[in-house]
C-alpha cells in the first residue's frame, strides 16, 4: 500500500504539532513499510570504522556494510569486490566501491581506532572524517 497525504491533521502522531502531516501510517505500520521498502531498494552509504573499536566490532561494521552492497548492486554482487583498508600504519584509507549502482554509491573508510566520531590520522590535529563525508555527500 502506498502513503497518502491525509486531508486533515490526526488527533496524534504526525500532523499535530508542525503541520507536517507525514505519511498516514501508524508508527508500527511505517516501520514495516520502511523495513519491506529498505529490500526493494538501495541507499548511498559511507561506514567509517576503527579497526580497534570495542563496542562495534570491525565483524559488525563489515557485516552492515555487506547488506548495504548487497542492496546497492545487481545480484549482490559488490559483496565479492575486495576494499582496500586500513594496513596498521600511515593515515586512513577509503575506499568507494566500484561495482554498486552509480546512483546508490558506497564507501568504506577504516583507520586505527576506536569507537570515536573524529578519528584521526598520525600527526594530525584535525579529524578527516568531516571532510571525507562532505566529499562523499557530493557525489549526489
Amino acid at each position: 500500500t502506498t502513503p497518502t497525504q491525509p486531508t486533515q491533521p490526526s488527533s496524534g502522531g504526525q500532523g499535530t504539532s508542525n503541520g507536517d502531516y507525514g505519511n498516514a501510517y501508524a508508527a508500527g505500520q511505517c516501520t514495516w513499510w520502511a523495513y519491506e521498502r529498505r529490500k526493494q531498494m538501495g541507499i548511498g552509504w559511507m561506514g567509517v570504522l576503527g579497526l580497534q573499536d570495542n563496542l562495534c566490532t570491525p565483524t559488525m561494521g563489515r557485516a552492515a556494510r555487506d547488506i548495504i552492497l548487497e542492496l546497492n548492486s545487481e545480484g549482490g554482487k559488490a559483496k565479492n569486490e575486495h576494499a582496500q583498508e586500513y594496513s596498521g600504519n600511515g593515515p586512513h584509507v577509503c575506499y568507494d566501491y566500484t561495482t554498486v549502482e552509480e546512483r546508490f554509491p558506497v564507501r568504506w573508510c577504516t583507520q586505527n581506532g576506536g569507537h570515536i566520531w573524529d578519528h584521526k590520522d598520525p600527526g594530525q590535529q584535525q579529524s578527516w572524517v568531516p571532510k571525507a563525508t562532505w566529499d562523499f555527500f557530493n557525489k549526489f
